[in-house]
Protein backbone atom coordinates (compact mmCIF):
# COMPACT_ATOMS: atom_id res chain seq x y z
CA UNK A 1 0.00 0.00 0.00
CA UNK A 2 2.76 2.47 0.45
CA UNK A 3 4.75 2.04 -2.12
CA UNK A 4 1.62 2.80 -4.37
CA UNK A 5 1.34 6.28 -2.26
CA UNK A 6 4.42 7.00 -2.25
CA UNK A 7 4.40 6.59 -6.06
CA UNK A 8 1.61 9.02 -6.62
CA UNK A 9 2.93 11.32 -3.88
CA UNK A 10 6.98 11.60 -4.87
CA UNK A 11 7.35 10.05 -8.05
CA UNK A 12 6.98 12.07 -11.61
CA UNK A 13 4.57 9.51 -13.56
CA UNK A 14 5.57 8.14 -17.05
CA UNK A 15 2.72 9.89 -18.91
CA UNK A 16 4.16 13.22 -18.11
CA UNK A 17 1.79 13.86 -14.76
CA UNK A 18 4.19 15.23 -12.39
CA UNK A 19 3.98 14.03 -8.17
CA UNK A 20 1.75 15.53 -5.65
CA UNK A 21 4.80 16.27 -4.08
CA UNK A 22 8.29 17.65 -5.59
CA UNK A 23 11.39 18.38 -3.99
CA UNK A 24 13.28 21.67 -4.41
CA UNK A 25 16.82 20.86 -6.39
CA UNK A 26 19.22 21.08 -3.54
CA UNK A 27 16.77 19.97 -0.50
CA UNK A 28 16.06 16.72 1.04
CA UNK A 29 12.18 17.81 1.92
CA UNK A 30 9.28 17.57 -0.05
CA UNK A 31 7.56 21.23 -0.53
CA UNK A 32 3.98 20.82 -1.72
CA UNK A 33 4.81 20.24 -5.27
CA UNK A 34 1.98 21.04 -7.58
CA UNK A 35 -0.39 20.32 -4.63
CA UNK A 36 -3.28 22.93 -3.80
CA UNK A 37 -4.50 21.41 -0.88
CA UNK A 38 -3.46 20.95 2.63
CA UNK A 39 -5.46 18.13 3.52
CA UNK A 40 -4.57 14.31 2.64
CA UNK A 41 -6.48 10.99 2.77
CA UNK A 42 -4.76 7.88 1.82
CA UNK A 43 -6.97 4.67 2.26
CA UNK A 44 -5.67 1.06 2.16
CA UNK A 45 -6.92 -1.14 -1.32
CA UNK A 46 -7.95 -3.56 1.42
CA UNK A 47 -10.08 -1.16 2.86
CA UNK A 48 -13.92 -2.29 2.83
CA UNK A 49 -16.52 0.48 2.38
CA UNK A 50 -16.70 3.90 4.53
CA UNK A 51 -19.67 5.57 5.48
CA UNK A 52 -19.59 8.56 4.22
CA UNK A 53 -18.59 11.05 7.12
CA UNK A 54 -16.06 14.24 7.45
CA UNK A 55 -15.13 13.19 11.06
CA UNK A 56 -11.61 12.40 9.28
CA UNK A 57 -10.76 16.11 8.53
CA UNK A 58 -12.54 17.46 11.32
CA UNK A 59 -10.61 15.49 13.61
CA UNK A 60 -7.47 16.92 11.96
CA UNK A 61 -8.58 20.48 11.76
CA UNK A 62 -10.23 20.28 15.33
CA UNK A 63 -7.26 18.56 17.18
CA UNK A 64 -4.55 20.47 15.17
CA UNK A 65 -3.31 17.13 13.99
CA UNK A 66 -0.50 16.20 11.44
CA UNK A 67 -2.39 12.66 11.15
CA UNK A 68 -5.60 11.16 12.26
CA UNK A 69 -5.79 7.53 11.60
CA UNK A 70 -8.89 5.46 11.84
CA UNK A 71 -7.72 3.07 14.42
CA UNK A 72 -5.08 3.05 17.02
CA UNK A 73 -3.13 0.31 18.99
CA UNK A 74 -1.83 1.19 22.46
CA UNK A 75 -1.29 4.29 24.15
CA UNK A 76 -0.30 7.42 22.62
CA UNK A 77 0.79 8.76 26.04
CA UNK A 78 3.53 6.35 26.66
CA UNK A 79 4.64 4.97 23.48
CA UNK A 80 6.69 2.74 25.27
CA UNK A 81 3.99 0.20 25.20
CA UNK A 82 3.84 -0.23 21.09
CA UNK A 83 1.33 2.54 20.06
CA UNK A 84 0.70 2.78 16.26
CA UNK A 85 -1.67 3.87 14.05
CA UNK A 86 -3.16 1.45 11.19
CA UNK A 87 -3.10 2.11 7.59
CA UNK A 88 -6.59 1.37 6.69
CA UNK A 89 -7.64 4.99 6.12
CA UNK A 90 -4.87 7.79 7.44
CA UNK A 91 -5.57 11.49 6.86
CA UNK A 92 -2.73 14.02 7.04
CA UNK A 93 -1.96 18.09 6.72
CA UNK A 94 0.43 19.46 4.90
CA UNK A 95 2.78 18.92 6.92
CA UNK A 96 2.18 15.57 8.35
CA UNK A 97 2.27 14.31 4.57
CA UNK A 98 5.86 16.06 4.05
CA UNK A 99 7.21 13.75 6.51
CA UNK A 100 5.64 10.58 5.45
CA UNK A 101 6.96 11.47 2.18
CA UNK A 102 10.66 12.11 3.69
CA UNK A 103 10.66 9.13 6.34
CA UNK A 104 8.10 6.70 5.12
CA UNK A 105 8.66 6.97 1.15
CA UNK A 106 12.66 5.89 1.51
CA UNK A 107 11.96 2.07 2.86
CA UNK A 108 10.02 1.80 -0.73
CA UNK A 109 12.01 -1.22 -0.97
CA UNK A 110 12.49 -3.24 2.47
CA UNK A 111 15.03 -6.14 2.58
CA UNK A 112 14.01 -8.10 4.92
CA UNK A 113 16.34 -9.80 6.63
CA UNK A 114 18.65 -6.41 6.36
CA UNK A 115 16.27 -4.01 7.83
CA UNK A 116 14.86 -5.99 10.21
CA UNK A 117 17.27 -8.73 10.77
CA UNK A 118 15.40 -9.67 13.97
CA UNK A 119 12.94 -11.08 12.20
CA UNK A 120 14.74 -14.22 10.93
CA UNK A 121 14.32 -17.36 12.87
CA UNK A 122 12.05 -15.37 15.08
CA UNK A 123 9.16 -16.81 15.86
CA UNK A 124 6.50 -14.22 14.74
CA UNK A 125 2.69 -14.49 13.70
CA UNK A 126 3.09 -12.72 10.24
CA UNK A 127 5.34 -13.38 7.64
CA UNK A 128 8.47 -12.31 8.01
CA UNK A 129 8.31 -9.68 5.40
CA UNK A 130 4.63 -8.84 6.32
CA UNK A 131 6.24 -7.99 10.11
CA UNK A 132 9.24 -6.15 8.40
CA UNK A 133 7.20 -4.12 6.29
CA UNK A 134 4.22 -3.23 9.08
CA UNK A 135 7.37 -2.04 11.46
CA UNK A 136 8.98 -0.12 9.45
CA UNK A 137 5.95 1.81 7.16
CA UNK A 138 3.08 1.17 10.04
CA UNK A 139 4.62 1.26 13.63
CA UNK A 140 7.37 3.39 12.38
CA UNK A 141 4.63 5.92 11.59
CA UNK A 142 3.15 6.98 14.83
CA UNK A 143 6.79 7.84 15.99
CA UNK A 144 7.55 10.52 13.38
CA UNK A 145 5.18 13.07 15.12
CA UNK A 146 4.69 14.54 18.58
CA UNK A 147 2.12 12.65 20.58
CA UNK A 148 0.43 15.81 20.53
CA UNK A 149 -0.10 15.77 16.57
CA UNK A 150 -0.95 12.02 15.68
CA UNK A 151 -4.53 10.17 16.82
CA UNK A 152 -6.18 7.16 15.99
CA UNK A 153 -10.11 7.43 16.30
CA UNK A 154 -11.13 4.26 17.13
CA UNK A 155 -9.45 1.10 19.19
CA UNK A 156 -7.76 -0.97 16.65
CA UNK A 157 -7.89 -3.96 18.52
CA UNK A 158 -8.61 -5.65 22.73
CA UNK A 159 -7.51 -8.23 25.03
CA UNK A 160 -8.12 -11.85 23.95
CA UNK A 161 -9.12 -14.53 25.85
CA UNK A 162 -5.10 -15.69 25.92
CA UNK A 163 -3.57 -12.05 26.59
CA UNK A 164 -3.10 -11.54 22.80
CA UNK A 165 -4.15 -8.74 21.34
CA UNK A 166 -7.41 -9.32 18.66
CA UNK A 167 -7.90 -7.22 15.72
CA UNK A 168 -11.29 -5.29 14.78
CA UNK A 169 -10.06 -6.92 11.20
CA UNK A 170 -10.38 -10.56 12.48
CA UNK A 171 -12.82 -10.29 15.18
CA UNK A 172 -15.85 -9.55 14.29
CA UNK A 173 -17.86 -9.46 17.44
CA UNK A 174 -15.41 -6.54 18.45
CA UNK A 175 -16.03 -5.33 15.15
CA UNK A 176 -19.96 -5.16 15.63
CA UNK A 177 -19.42 -3.50 19.07
CA UNK A 178 -17.02 -0.59 17.13
CA UNK A 179 -19.98 0.04 14.90
CA UNK A 180 -23.20 -0.22 16.79
CA UNK A 181 -22.05 1.30 19.99
CA UNK A 182 -18.70 3.50 19.02
CA UNK A 183 -20.23 4.62 15.59
CA UNK A 184 -17.59 2.82 13.43
CA UNK A 185 -17.69 4.38 10.22
CA UNK A 186 -16.44 0.98 8.55
CA UNK A 187 -19.58 -0.93 6.97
Amino acid sequence: DFGLWCDALTNDLDNGVTSILQKKSNESSYIGGRSEYDQFMLINDSMMAVKKSNEFLDALEKRNADLISLSYWGNNVDRNDGFWVESPLRVFSLRGIQMYADEICPWYTIDTYVDCPWVKGNNIQFRPKKKCIVDKTEVRVAKLYPPDKVFGLYPGSFDGKDGKKVSWVSEYKFYEELRDKMSFPVT
